[in-house]
């Protein structure tokens, strides 16, 4: 019951925006995995001015995103060359698995000076 309960929410609850915001930082990881579902998962050293504070943020980029190709390019390309970016991001209250491992769908990466 607790399983079907948390699957229903991971449906539902996808399409309920949570929060939105930006971080900054450097891209150390950028995946495409799944057993059954690939999606494109990622994780940033988020930082504030010029001190990284160590904290992993972990991001997924929607599949469903029309955008989709242009954000996965736009974060290899930081990580390839250690850019600090800027992402903006939306959070949801559900997952779905084949759309992202995580809450954090990014919607826009930009390279900061």
């Amino acid at each position: 019951l607790l399983f079907f309960g948390k699957y229903i929410w991971g449906v539902v609850g996808f399409y309920i925006p949570y929060s939105e915001g930006e971080r900054v930082g450097t891209i150390v990881k950028l995946s495409n995995k799944g057993l059954i579902w690939k999606s494109w998962e990622g994780e940033m050293v988020v930082r504030r001015g010029y001190i990284s504070y160590g904290d992993f943020w972990r991001f997924s980029i929607d599949n469903n995103d029309p955008l989709k190709d242009e954000l996965v390019s736009a974060v290899w390309d930081a990580f390839n060359n250690g850019y600090t970016v800027q992402i903006r991001y939306e959070q949801t209250a559900g997952i779905h698995s084949w759309r992202g491992k995580t809450t954090y769908l990014i919607k826009d990466v930009k390279i900061v000076e």
